[in-house]
């Protein structure tokens, strides 16, 4: 992806979202609590809970809401969103959805940073679904606004809501670029409870008049770290200011730099309650198998041809760096009688769709892909991920890998790694595979000894304020 263009685009975008002033004169007042933070459990069984799924807190409250360790104890969620829950078959919550419901249920700000495919689409859409339904409506405006910086997550969020806002009357628009505008307006007419966004479609269509944040009273911010890299920042800032001061946020982010700190305690307007899935530094899946191949790039077609011949009719993603790198490869597998096709963003959003459909329903087995893809696409049974090119940074790494091993499933990541382009993420690359307890390779270990690239402290679990807690 080309950041500097999206950037310029963003802030052009920016500038045109002309600010709305918010008249907080009889304004209804919002309603966020609905539990009292104690479920029905043993606080010895919460302890272990939170230690066996290194659940770490940082808050600066002197009570932090219980997990919530079966679904019927969520006694606020109304009996049809419970009945939708065990039809969908879910076994549990997942940790991010126990710790994030309690506190989200109890009024509180959240920061949740945890891998992907960890579940966190429900942990914070089943909290606003309840928000929602507990205010009272008094004008069509929009009540509900999730950001997310690409148009596949925008629409998987919308599909969540779709399957789990059965019989209770919420609509949602579903708003990114790449589809026809009048198609969205269409959307917005229809009064919809919750706006799922990009940043820059929301800029146009609230510009535009089509739509107004003044009504906004639950924010949510998906893959925040993502929005940063891709130059979103301005935008985010103009499009939140417009939303009522005392709403309740919940941001989530895979990793946890100082940009995305000083946007979560911008944006939160009480004390937010911070929460980590896993280790403190970053972490990929333990259920993914990683393996790393140590080689030339002008070995990797025939190495990639190798893995896929015996690998057979598995559902597999690769990843590559550049779009036209993408068109040869498919080009290239098609030739070897594989059902592949090609995934990037100069792809119209038709084309895009049809690409996704084919790739679930099985008709497509081999999906070739910028990043892109690497995040917002909740495939259950994509069983490999092969960079084909490695990423420049360890982050895009973790969410490539992520596509596999999800919702508790095994996956098997596997890497091009070539020993001279790749060479300066050899020590970040070593440290995701040593904490996910996955083999390094020697050559790997030298490569990262050479360049001396290793964990930075950034990633680091490191606001400015509160406390640690590793609830043991």
């Amino acid at each position: 992806m080309n950041h500097s263009h999206s950037r310029s685009r963003s802030r052009s975008r920016e500038k045109q979202l002309r600010p709305q002033e918010t008249c907080q004169h009889n304004l209804q007042q919002i309603k966020k609590v609905f539990m009292d933070g104690r479920p029905n459990t043993n606080p010895e069984d919460v302890r272990k809970y939170r230690q066996t799924n290194r659940i770490f807190i940082k808050s600066t409250h002197n009570f932090v809401p219980d997990p919530i360790l079966r679904f019927e104890d969520v006694y606020c969620f109304p009996k049809p969103l419970q009945e939708l829950i065990v039809q969908a078959g879910f076994p549990g919550p997942t940790p991010i959805q126990a710790q994030s419901w309690s506190i989200g249920l109890t009024g509180h700000d959240l920061i949740g940073i945890a891998q992907t495919g960890s579940g966190k689409t429900l942990a914070f859409l089943l909290p606003a679904i309840i928000h929602i339904l507990a205010q009272l409506k008094q004008n069509a405006d929009p009540q509900c606004l999730i950001m997310a910086p690409t148009r596949e997550l925008t629409h998987q969020i919308y599909e969540q809501f779709t399957k789990f806002s059965v019989g209770s009357g919420l609509k949602a628009a579903c708003l990114f670029g790449g589809q026809e505008k009048f198609i969205q307006k269409n959307q917005l007419n229809q009064h919809p409870h919750i706006l799922i966004a990009c940043p820059g479609r929301l800029i146009d269509l609230v510009e535009s008049g089509s739509t107004t944040l003044k009504g906004v009273t639950f924010l949510v911010l998906d893959e925040a770290d993502r929005m940063l890299d891709m130059g979103f920042e301005p935008s985010i800032r103009k499009i939140v200011a417009q939303t009522r001061a005392e709403r309740q946020t919940m941001l989530f982010s895979a990793t946890w730099p100082k940009e995305v700190q000083s946007l979560a305690l911008d944006f939160c307007t009480q004390q937010p309650i911070h929460i980590q899935i896993g280790s403190l530094d970053l972490t990929s899946n333990r259920q993914i198998q990683q393996k790393v191949v140590i080689l030339s790039k002008e070995q990797k077609e025939d190495k990639l041809k190798e893995i896929l011949k015996s690998l057979g009719t598995r559902k597999i993603i690769i990843f590559c760096q550049t779009k036209i790198k993408c068109d040869q490869l498919q080009l290239y597998l098609i030739q070897d009688g594989l059902r592949c096709k090609s995934l990037h963003g100069d792809k119209r959003q038709s084309e895009r769709d049809f690409v996704m459909n084919s790739f679930k329903k099985g008709d497509t087995t081999v999906l070739v892909a910028t990043d892109v893809a690497s995040r917002g696409l909740d495939i259950k049974d994509i069983e490999f991920v092969i960079n084909f090119d490695m990423p420049k940074m360890i982050e895009d790494y973790v969410h490539r890998i992520g596509r596999t091993g999800r919702a508790g499933a095994q996956g098997v990541s596997i890497s091009l790694f070539d020993s001279y382009e790749d060479a300066k993420l050899a020590g970040d690359l070593v440290g995701v595979l040593r904490e996910s307890q996955n083999e390094v390779p020697g050559e790997l270990s030298r490569l990262a000894n050479v360049n001396n690239q290793g964990y930075t402290n950034y990633r680091k679990w490191n606001a400015p304020s509160g406390r640690i807690q590793y609830c043991s």
